[in-house]
């Protein structure tokens, strides 16, 4: 007997619809950078940061991450609803929206023109992150407000809870690569103070007035710095097998999944790993990453899985009763 916590009938709702509404205007801009591209290659190498015939002067809307972002956003509209986890689900869906969405703010402020709502040189860039951030906060007042206390029986947990030994077995992989990202950033920023003289890395990856791989996430590094912090605090939450702990580790190991992926197959079409043994170690570092990760987060993604219910012994049925309502035919 104890405790667990649910979310109210319309705080579901609503953020079911606030999360349908995020993902409509990430897709219509995705379709948009896919016309302006004219073909899906362009726009998937323009995502892994390789040249294209986009040219060095021009500017998409979205990134890579913004199609995960989508992607998370029409299954916590769909799962949500009926969820035991809609509450931790809609809290890191506005934790992510805000923190992915906020830098750009910065970026489109420094921006001749682009503060401007509709018109300017980037027209709707302002109002879709000033509007994802809104709605990123949204989410997370209504998984705050809307949460409730019920109380649960059973003597294996709460319902939804890991197994103790999938839950570290699962933390510990997303542990590992919380990890590996951070002695890779680590690594990276003394390689590159080294060879620039200076804290390059700030002034390469996270300042705001950096050129912008998308509009809508403004400085690259930013992503890398949210995937450590997400995938460090899962993990937390996956050994401490607290309430939706599985359904935080299902959207933190698809993000290193899916950030990582994009990377790889660059790598893979640029030829990086045949030149592996010319590369220095920073080189080295930063293309073995990509494939660890992505298998680390694979081996987190399958324990975090729901296994389907194993079929259990036919219950027994007493027979049925004769014509004279006494024991039938043995």
């Amino acid at each position: 007997m104890g405790d667990t916590r649910t979310l109210v009938r319309g705080a579901r709702v609503g953020g079911s619809v606030v999360c349908a509404a995020l993902a409509v205007v990430t897709l219509g801009w995705v379709l948009r950078d896919l016309a302006y591209s004219g073909d899906p290659r362009e726009l998937w190498w323009r995502w892994a940061s390789m040249p294209t015939s986009y040219g060095a002067q021009d500017v998409v809307y979205t990134a890579g991450p913004d199609l995960f972002l989508a992607v998370v956003y029409v299954a916590v509209a769909v799962r949500v609803p009926r969820s035991t986890s809609a509450a931790a689900l809609l809290a890191v869906t506005g934790a992510l929206t805000v923190v992915l969405r906020l830098p750009s703010l910065a970026v489109l402020g420094e921006l001749p023109g682009a503060t401007r709502l509709f018109g300017g040189p980037y027209p709707g860039a302002m109002l879709t992150t000033l509007g994802a951030v809104l709605g990123g906060i949204a989410l997370i007042v209504m998984a705050t407000a809307g949460s409730r206390f019920v109380p649960w029986e059973g003597a294996t947990g709460a319902p939804g809870r890991l197994s103790p030994v999938r839950a570290r077995a699962a933390g510990g992989a997303l542990l590992l690569c919380g990890g590996i990202l951070l002695w890779r950033e680590i690594f990276l920023v003394d390689a590159m103070a080294e060879a620039e003289g200076g804290p390059g890395y700030f002034a390469t990856y996270l300042a705001p007035d950096t050129a912008p791989r998308s509009l809508l996430l403004g400085a690259g590094g930013w992503v890398t710095v949210v995937q450590i912090v997400l995938v460090l605090a899962v993990a937390g939450v996956c050994f401490a097998r607290t309430g939706g702990a599985r359904a935080l580790g299902l959207v933190a190991a698809s993000q290193v999944v899916a950030v990582q992926a994009v990377a790889l197959t660059a790598y893979v079409e640029g030829g990086i790993y045949e030149q592996f043994s010319e590369r220095g170690p920073a080189g080295q570092l930063q293309s073995l990453a990509p494939p660890v990760l992505c298998a680390l987060a694979l081996v987190g993604l399958v324990l975090l899985l729901r296994r389907p219910p194993r079929p259990g012994p036919v219950p027994w049925r007493a027979p049925a009763p004769g014509p004279y309502a006494g024991p039938g035919p043995r």
